[in-house]
C-alpha cells in the first residue's frame, strides 16, 4: 500500500519536467510536419475505409474496421471532413496511447516514467504514425490499457480492454494471450502466497483442506473469476475466424490474394527483421548491455545459462542462413526503408552484416532484465505472432519493440535520456523525408 501511494505522490523533478517539455514540443513539431500534406502511404486506404462506412460498403482492408468505424462516428458532425480532420482525431488517440503508456510506467517504475514515455513517443517506427490516419496508435492505447489493468491487478478490466483491441486489429489476439498468461500466473502466485496453492501430495499448507483436488478447484475458480473477460475475447475471436473463414477480413483484397499470409507456411523473416530493427533502433541499449557483459566476471553466469545462450545464438545462425529469404513482391520497392534494409541480404557481405546485428540483438535480449518474470513471455509470444506473416513490414515489428521498451528494467537515468535523445535524432532525420513522400518506413 505504501508503494502504491508513493507512485501516486511521486513529483516531477527536473529530469521529468524536461522530458515532459521535450515530449510536448516533439508532438507539436511532428504534427506540424504532416498537417496540410497529401495522403502518405496507407492513409489512402484507411481514409477510404472510413468513408466507405457512409455508403454502407464492405471493408476493404485486412484488419477489423473498429478504428475506422470510431473515426467515422467522431467525424459525423463534419460535412465531408478533410484529411487533416481525420489526422487531428487520430493524433488525439495517439496522444492517449502516450498517456496510458505513462500510467503503465508509473505502475512499474515512477522514477523514470516520464523519460521512458518520451522514448515511447519518439520511437522512430511509431512516432510518424502518431500523426497519420493509421490504426497502430489506437491499437496501442487499448493494449496499454489492458497491461495497465494487469499491473494494477484489475484483471477483468485487462481482459475487457484486450478484447476491445481485437476490434482494431485482430492480430492483437497475441497480446491478449500475453496479458491472459500474465493474469493466470499472477493469480496462481496470489493463491500460493495466501497459502491456498496446490501442494505436493502428503504435504500441508495453511488454509488447504480437502486435499489437492480442493486446492485445484479453488485455483480454477479464482482463475475463472479473473480471466472470464479474456475467455470472452478468445471466444469472439474464434467465432470471427470461423465465420470469416480465416484471420484476414474476407472482403479485403489481401484475403483473396493471400498477399499477407502467403500459402500458410511459417516465415522467419519478420522474426529476424524485428531483431534487426531492435539492434539498430535500440543501439545504445545493445552496446551498453554487451559492454557490461564483457566487463562482468565469467563466473557470474552459470554454465547452464551460458550453454543455453550459445545454443540460442548457434540456432539463430543456422536459421538465418537457411531461411532468411525475402520473397514477397511488395518487399522489392525501395521506397520503403525496411525493404532497403532486408535487401542487403541479397549480397554475401550484406547477409553477414545483417547476421551480426541479429546476433548482437539476441545477445543483448538475453542480458536484459525485465520488471516481472512473467514479462519474459513476450519473447515466445512475439515469435508466434510474427511467423505466420509473409510480408515484411516494420509496422508488424512495432508492438514487440514497444513492449520491450515498456517491460525492460531501467539501467538508470543516463541510459533513459541517451535512448530518448537517440530516438529523437532518428525522428529529426526521418520525418521530413517521410512527410514529403521521399520514402516510408
Amino acid at each position: 500500500m505504501r508503494q502504491r501511494g508513493l507512485h501516486r505522490a511521486f513529483p516531477l523533478g527536473r529530469s521529468e519536467s524536461a522530458a515532459l517539455l521535450v515530449l510536448l514540443a516533439s508532438l507539436v513539431w511532428g504534427l506540424g510536419w504532416v498537417i496540410g500534406r497529401p495522403e502518405i502511404a496507407d492513409e489512402t486506404y484507411h481514409r477510404g475505409q472510413i468513408l466507405r462506412f457512409s455508403g454502407g460498403h464492405a471493408p476493404i482492408l485486412p484488419m477489423f474496421p473498429g478504428y475506422h468505424f470510431l473515426m467515422h462516428l467522431i467525424t459525423l458532425p463534419w460535412n465531408k471532413p478533410g484529411l487533416d480532420v481525420y489526422r487531428a482525431f487520430s493524433c488525439a488517440l495517439g496522444v492517449g496511447s502516450v498517456g496510458v503508456f505513462y500510467l503503465c510506467m508509473r505502475a512499474l517504475d515512477p522514477r523514470v516514467a516520464m523519460v521512458r514515455t518520451l522514448a515511447y513517443a519518439a520511437l522512430p517506427v511509431s512516432y510518424p504514425l502518431l500523426f497519420l490516419v493509421y490504426t497502430e496508435p489506437f491499437s496501442h492505447l487499448l493494449m496499454f490499457a489492458s497491461f495497465l489493468a494487469v499491473f494494477r491487478r484489475r484483471f477483468v478490466g485487462a481482459g475487457l480492454f484486450g478484447t476491445l483491441s481485437l476490434f482494431v486489429r485482430q492480430t492483437n489476439v497475441a497480446w491478449l494471450g500475453l496479458a491472459f498468461a500474465m493474469t493466470v500466473l499472477d493469480t496462481i502466485g496470489e493463491e500460493r502466497a495466501a497459502g491456498r496453492g496446490v501442494v505436493p501430495r502428503g504435504s500441508e499448507a495453511p488454509g488447504l483442506s480437502g486435499g489437492g483436488g480442493g486446492a485445484l478447484l479453488r485455483l480454477a475458480l479464482s482463475s475463472l473469476r479473473n480471466t472470464w473477460t479474456f475467455l470472452v475475447g478468445f471466444a469472439l475471436f474464434g467465432l470471427f475466424v470461423i465465420h470469416n473463414r480465416g484471420l484476414v477480413m474476407h472482403s479485403s483484397f489481401a484475403r483473396h490474394t493471400s498477399i499477407l499470409t502467403g500459402d500458410s507456411r511459417f516465415y522467419s523473416t519478420n522474426v529476424f527483421t524485428v531483431l534487426l530493427a531492435f539492434g539498430i533502433l535500440f543501439l545504445p541499449l545493445v552496446v551498453g548491455v554487451i559492454r557490461a557483459k564483457r566487463h562482468r566476471p565469467a563466473s557470474s553466469a552459470s554454465p547452464t545459462r551460458r550453454a543455453v545462450i550459445v545454443a540460442l545464438l548457434g540456432t539463430a545462425v543456422l536459421l538465418f542462413l537457411t531461411t532468411f529469404h525475402v520473397t514477397h513482391p511488395w518487399n522489392e520497392d525501395p521506397w520503403y526503408l525496411v525493404n532497403r534494409l532486408v535487401g542487403l541480404g541479397s549480397t554475401e557481405l550484406g547477409r553477414y552484416a545483417l547476421l551480426v546485428v541479429v546476433l548482437a540483438s539476441l545477445l543483448a535480449l538475453t542480458q536484459l532484465h525485465l520488471y516481472r518474470a512473467t514479462m519474459y513471455l513476450l519473447y515466445p509470444v512475439s515469435v508466434v505472432a510474427l511467423v505466420p506473416v509473409w510480408l515484411i513490414s516494420l509496422r508488424y515489428e512495432l508492438t514487440p519493440l514497444v513492449l520491450v521498451l515498456l517491460f525492460v528494467r531501467s539501467p538508470g537515468f543516463r541510459w533513459e535520456w541517451l535512448l530518448a535523445v537517440y530516438f529523437l535524432t532518428w525522428d529529426a532525420l526521418l520525418l521530413p523525408g517521410l512527410a514529403s513522400g521521399r520514402f516510408f518506413l
